[in-house]
């Protein structure tokens, strides 16, 4: 763990009907990133216990150089493909059956000129920076979710060695100040900047209740459009146990870079602050108005490039927009155990991930290129779902 000579101060809100008050104070290393843990540390008895203490105390935890430089960078171009080839439909529709879009149209963002770059794919969500709606499956994308660096940070904070791994999108966050490229000045556009946002990917209330609700949920997705795999992550319930988010950070992110922040040590108070509000069971999400007092109590979490996060889906969280003059970038990616999934869906989950598979097959029988290839070892089929395939 780095040292901790500097701290990232959350302003103190006094309590009232609403919430209470509290004060956490993250600490910062030497390089004024959030303090990190190491990979090797997830191995040694003393060390992960520290990791793990960390993760208590403030519900959220960065392990560092859980990606390589080179897996970052073949994680970017995959998403620059995005990008530069943008599908021409909304892919919140798109039939699992079909590829994820990753690869068709005549895009006119070009990540090499930086005049192209306020071409944005128009089926997009362009005010939180993510290229398509659709989850991505493409080959690093994959490699990531099943690497084992990824799978040793969930299985230590979980506890759990039987997990299956999520879907899920990316984003990229362009510069909003004025920057050299090429020996030239560039000037953002207002459209670039983020949308500010602080939230929890799951309706708090049922998430307090019995389960029954979110099991309903979840047992009535089929899988047959992409966005089911979306949809997933918006249902965890208590009677599951911890529940977990991640991102994989795939440039050194400073404070104006603009990304992940949360509120440290909320879920200390989540049924607290949850209990006195009136429930509301129609949302899947729940978000707070950035003139929200929780709002200034999220802390802003910076990484180096390869770093992954990851925080107790209990947390409010979200991210802050780019005010500096380099690219944010990271990959969305969650852990679960698979004793928590029934058979039934399951199965149709299963399907899908097949289907997937076999157009990154397809992909890869008509090109040269071994990036197109994606290798099912056995943690890998673990993961996916596809130990028996």
């Amino acid at each position: 763990m780095g040292s901790q000579h500097h701290h990232h101060r959350s302003r103190g809100v006094g309590s009232s009907s609403v919430f209470p008050a509290f004060d956490y104070i993250v600490p910062r290393d030497d390089d004024n990133y959030t303090v990190s843990f190491e990979v090797k540390d997830l191995h040694n008895d003393g060390e992960v216990e520290k990791v793990r203490e960390f993760f208590s105390r403030y519900g959220f935890v960065v392990v560092k150089d859980v990606l390589s430089q080179k897996e970052c960078n073949d994680t970017l171009n995959e998403i620059y493909q995005i990008l530069e080839h943008p599908i021409s439909s909304p892919s919140s529709s798109s039939s699992s059956s079909g590829s994820d879009g990753g690869g068709g149209g005549g895009g006119v963002f070009d990540r090499h000129n930086v005049n192209t770059w306020h071409h944005w794919p128009p089926a997009s969500l362009e005010q939180y920076g993510s290229p398509q709606r659709a989850p991505i499956f493409k080959p690093q994308f994959l490699r990531n979710r099943t690497h084992p660096n990824v799978y040793d940070v969930f299985r230590t904070i979980l506890r759990e060695d039987d997990l299956l791994v999520n879907h899920d999108r990316c984003c990229l966050f362009r510069p909003t100040t004025s920057f050299i490229s090429s020996g030239h000045p560039h000037h953002p556009e207002s459209s670039w900047i983020t949308k500010p946002n602080l939230h929890l990917d799951m309706n708090p209330w049922a998430w307090l209740g019995d389960g029954e609700e979110c099991r309903r949920t979840l047992d009535s997705l089929t899988y047959e459009k992409l966005n089911d795999f979306i949809h997933e992550n918006n249902q965890p319930s208590h009677t599951d146990g911890i529940q977990l988010q991640g991102v994989l950070n795939l440039y050194d992110n400073m404070d104006e870079d603009g990304g992940f922040h949360c509120v440290a040590g909320f879920l200390h108070f989540f049924e607290e602050y949850f209990s006195k509000l009136p429930p509301n069971m129609e949302t899947a999400s729940y978000n707070w108005q950035t003139r929200d007092p929780l709002f200034s109590q999220a802390t802003r979490v910076t990484m180096r490039a390869g770093s992954m996060v990851v925080w107790d889906q209990r947390m409010p969280h979200g991210s802050l927009p780019n005010k500096g003059g380099r690219i944010r970038s990271a990959q969305f990616i969650k852990m679960f155990p698979t004793r928590t999934v029934s058979s039934q869906r399951r199965s149709v989950r299963r399907a899908a991930i097949g289907r997937q598979l076999a157009n990154l097959t397809m992909i890869h029988n008509h090109k040269a290129d071994a990036s197109t290839h994606f290798v099912l070892d056995p943690l890998a089929r673990q993961l996916l779902d596809l130990k028996d395939e």
